[in-house]
Formats: C-alpha cells, sequence, structure tokens
C-alpha cells in the first residue's frame, strides 16, 4: 500500500539548537538507530516470552494450571493457519521543513543553519483472522523521492524500514507511529507492506499478550505550544502492572492521517490491570490542520 504525503500546512517547527531531533550530517539525535533497534527489540521481545522462567514456587499451589511454552516459539508465517493476514487499512504523513544549526556538516552552523525535513507518519493495520493474534506483526515501510527512488534513512543501510508492535487480536485494528529520519530530501511516497507475525490462539496468546486499548482521547491545550497534554483512559486486560508505549495518530476534518506523535520519544508509561488515566505531552509539533476530535492513540506493550 502506498500514500502521498498530506497537506504540508502545518508552521514548520523552529528546531532549538540541543533539540532532541536529528541534525542531518551526524547521528546526533540517535533517531537513524531506529531500524537496528525496532530489529533488535521485536528479537528480545519474542525471545522474552519463550525464553522467561516461570517456574512456579515447588511450595505454592498454583491456583490456576500453568501453561508451558512449547520448545520453540511458532514459526513466524505471514498469514494464519484459518488464512486471516495482517492487512494494511490506512497509512499517512506530512514532511516537515525546518532547519537546524546543530550540525557537523562542513560549512553549516550558526548562522548558516542545514535543511531538515524529517516525516511524521502512521500506520492503521488490521488483523483479519477470527481466532488466532498475531503476535509481534512486523512491517517495511519505504520512502520514495519524485523520481521513485528509495530513501535511505541517516548511516541506515537500507531504504527499508521496520515497524512492530505488540500483538493485534482478532479482528482488531492497532496504530503504529512512525519517524523517519530524513535530512533534506523531498518524499513523494510512502509504501507499506505486511511481512509476518507469531500466530496463536488469544487462549495460548494471554500467555504473554492481552488486550491493551486507549477511548476517551481528548486534547488538552495549556496555552504554550510546548505543552500540550493528548489524555486517554487506558483499559488493560492484563491480571497486574505493565509497562507500555503510547503513540497519538493525528488526522484533518476529512480524517486523513496527517502525522503521528514523536515515535522516537517512545512514551512509556505504567498501567494497572482494569482502567488508568494516561496522558502524552507533546512539546514539539502538532499539525496545524489537526481536527482534535479525531486524534487516536494506541498503546503497546514495552518488554
Amino acid at each position: 500500500m502506498e500514500s502521498g504525503p498530506g497537506t504540508p500546512n502545518a508552521k514548520p517547527a523552529k528546531v532549538r539548537v540541543g533539540s532532541r531531533h536529528h541534525v542531518p550530517g551526524a547521528p546526533i539525535g540517535g533517531m537513524a538507530l531506529v531500524p537496528v533497534l525496532a530489529v533488535l527489540l521485536l528479537v528480545v521481545f519474542v525471545a522474552t516470552w519463550w525464553g522467561g522462567d516461570e517456574t512456579p514456587d515447588p511450595g505454592t499451589a498454583p491456583a490456576t494450571p500453568i501453561m508451558v511454552p512449547p520448545a520453540t516459539p511458532p514459526a513466524r508465517k505471514a498469514q494464519a493457519s484459518d488464512g486471516g493476514q495482517l492487512r494494511i487499512v490506512e497509512q499517512g504523513f506530512i514532511q516537515l521543513r525546518e532547519s537546524v544549526a546543530q550540525t557537523l556538516t562542513p560549512g553549516r552552523g550558526p548562522g548558516r543553519p542545514e535543511r531538515y525535513m524529517p516525516v511524521r507518519a502512521a500506520i492503521i493495520v488490521e488483523n483479519t483472522s477470527r481466532d488466532q493474534v498475531a503476535i509481534a506483526p512486523s512491517f517495511i515501510a519505504r520512502y520514495l523521492d519524485p523520481a521513485g527512488k528509495g530513501i535511505v534513512e541517516y548511516a541506515a543501510k537500507s531504504d527499508e524500514n521496520i515497524l512492530s508492535t505488540d500483538a493485534i487480536f482478532p479482528g482488531a485494528r492497532v496504530g503504529i507511529a512512525v519517524f523517519f529520519n530524513n535530512s533534506d530530501t523531498t518524499v513523494r511516497t510512502m509504501t507499506v507492506r505486511a511481512v509476518d507475525a507469531a500466530w496463536l490462539p488469544p487462549a495460548d496468546a494471554r500467555r504473554w499478550v492481552s488486550p491493551l486499548t486507549a477511548t476517551n482521547v481528548r486534547t488538552i491545550r495549556s496555552g504554550s505550544p510546548k505543552a500540550t497534554i493528548v489524555a486517554f483512559t487506558a483499559r488493560s486486560e492484563y491480571p497486574g502492572p505493565v509497562t507500555a508505549v503510547a503513540d497519538a495518530i493525528y488526522r484533518d476534518s476529512a480524517g486523513r492521517i496527517i502525522g503521528s506523535s514523536d515515535a522516537g520519544e517512545r512514551h512509556r508509561q505504567h498501567f494497572p490491570a482494569g482502567t488508568a488515566d494516561g496522558s502524552i505531552t507533546v512539546t514539539d509539533w502538532l499539525p496545524a490542520n489537526l481536527d482534535e476530535s479525531r486524534t487516536q492513540v494506541f498503546l503497546s506493550r514495552a518488554g
């Protein structure tokens, strides 16, 4: 699936010296490591599920039967046993036009800022399986220039960018926020394809994952452009506290995706079982054409 940029009429953000954003010419912000980290986190996440020590205290009788994990995790496949797949439902992005003075690029610096054109994007994906949970589903996103050539993120070796989330339950849709660290190349098109996932029946999948959702999303303006709050109500079906990442997906009045919260900062929060309040503090950028009533928040278990 592919898409073109959203209406880039957001006021260009003025990047501060010392900003978290990556500076073209040097991996100062660390965002160039996102694809690598995504792969490592995906491997660690899956390995943790099947490699953890779940042996009960021999002196304590468990209240419920303990599921013994399989000797090896199920093979990752493109589709579930019932034919269900990972479907890209929506995608969208906006390319910002900024400038930075903190850079190691020769001839650039204070007084001679360098152009910086990062991409804020998001995808909505659906698990079409009727009875299989897609665990740690993975996707590949590519960004193409006006000539159709893939753009390689700074310090990356490939134009393929790996995206993932913790799980998608049968029939559910989830959103994934994306930040593409691009220096000064115009992005004309974004393409996304589903790769694979580990598929398990819900009863078995709950050994590692449970539904974690966000509703009642509202935007709270503080009067400062650097302190906007996206608040929400989280509902967790985990039996105990869990750490999760919250991502906001932005839309315009027509419902088109026009960006997302900073996937680089990853808003980690702790949620108890049941319902609880949560929030994302937005300190850097919001689309000028944002329809606050359409903002969505998605939660993904972290670790």
